[in-house]
């Protein structure tokens, strides 16, 4: 038998050889230089100019202690899942399909016409608490603010909100704070720290947060009483702080009408800045298929909070918002929330968009 792929007896160049030279020649001047391409959200392009951006999406990927240190793949996790989801250029053109809110009503159209931008990611390289809440402020006052941007800040664990919040704070005196969480993050920490269980202490004490209104908390018995008292005395809890139990905010959620005019009667001007923060252990475990650092049982169901979200958005000026405790390691069950939780990117993205509509930032 004559092996074809063998070189000629009188020294020729075989066909298989040839073959072979060109795959190499292939790899050595083509595909060795081919980019890797960095996931970004719903796949935007990255050159588009910040002047031209209604929506600016930010990944925070820190955790602030070892149980939510599953926190930190939720950026780039949900990332590749938006991009599953499709492409911004078509969501920009035709938008996405909704029957949110729908009550006898035809279905929204969402982000159409929106541009949004995926700034990459904050906090991975900062090598102190005080330098992360310095490359946050660096990325809200630089880029956000002047552009007029409203940014959508994915987590990490809700240690995160304090450095944001902060941020805003500074360019928003009378923000308001629209907290869900199944957790009041007021009294877990007797101390200021740089902890998911005290994101709101922190901000009342630290960053002088006007008022804060907490939606979902189910903390039904704590023996923490010292420091509840000491915080309640230094700050006067009651002029700052309202708080609603999961029970409290289905009732809301049931009479929309009186849950949208106790929104307006809260922000008092319908201009007022709104920052809103979720932390996803608001809903039950089960909708979160258990991917939370802290899961507290049964909470909202999705359907329950994309409506009170729609309602945040219909009755306040959300000037930026954040996502957080999505942890990517909690799994439970074959299917996990990630869709769902891009409906919600999506719902805020929208949101934001038409904030800046009613009530544009100045660039």
């Amino acid at each position: 038998a004559i092996d074809d792929d063998a070189s000629d007896s009188d020294g020729e160049v075989t066909q298989g050889e040839h073959d072979l030279a060109a795959q190499l020649h292939y790899f050595q001047n083509n595909a060795i230089k081919h980019y890797f391409r960095r996931p970004v959200f719903f796949n935007l392009p990255a050159n588009i100019d910040d002047a031209e951006v209604d929506v600016g999406i930010v990944g925070v990927p820190v955790s602030s202690i070892s149980i939510s240190a599953g926190t930190i793949l939720s950026p780039d996790c949900l990332r590749q899942h938006t991009q599953s989801s499709g492409f911004w250029f078509d969501f920009h053109r035709d938008g996405v399909y909704s029957e949110v809110g729908c009550a006898g009503t035809l279905p929204q159209t969402w982000c159409k016409d929106v541009i949004a931008k995926d700034f990459g990611d904050v906090g991975p390289d900062s090598r102190t608490v005080g330098a992360l809440f310095q490359d946050i402020d660096t990325l809200v006052s630089a880029r956000l603010v002047p552009n007029g941007i409203r940014g959508l800040f994915v987590g990490g664990d809700h240690a995160v909100s304090f450095p944001v919040v902060h941020s805003m704070i500074r360019h928003y005196p009378d923000l308001l704070l629209i907290h869900l969480d199944a957790h009041n993050d007021l009294f877990y920490t007797e101390k200021v720290e740089f902890n998911h269980a005290g994101p709101i202490h922190g901000l009342l004490l630290q960053s002088g947060l006007s008022k804060v209104l907490s939606f979902g908390l189910r903390t039904n018995a704590d023996p923490r009483i010292k420091p509840f008292k000491a915080l309640n005395e230094a700050l006067d809890l009651k002029e700052r702080v309202e708080m609603h139990s999961l029970q409290a905010t289905r009732r809301l959620l049931a009479q929309p009408d009186a849950f949208r005019a106790y929104l307006q009667q809260q922000t008092g001007a319908a201009d007022r800045p709104v920052y809103l923060t979720i932390d996803l252990d608001v809903l039950s475990d089960t909708a979160m298929s258990g991917q939370l650092s802290t899961p507290a049982g049964h909470g909202l169901e999705f359907a329950e909070l994309y409506e009170f979200i729609a309602a945040v958005f219909d009755e306040t000026n959300v000037v930026g918002c954040d996502v957080v405790e999505f942890n990517v390691e909690g799994r439970t069950e074959r299917d996990g929330a990630d869709r769902d939780v891009v409906v919600l990117m999506m719902q805020l993205i929208d949101g934001l968009s038409r904030a800046n509509r009613r009530f544009p930032l100045p660039r």
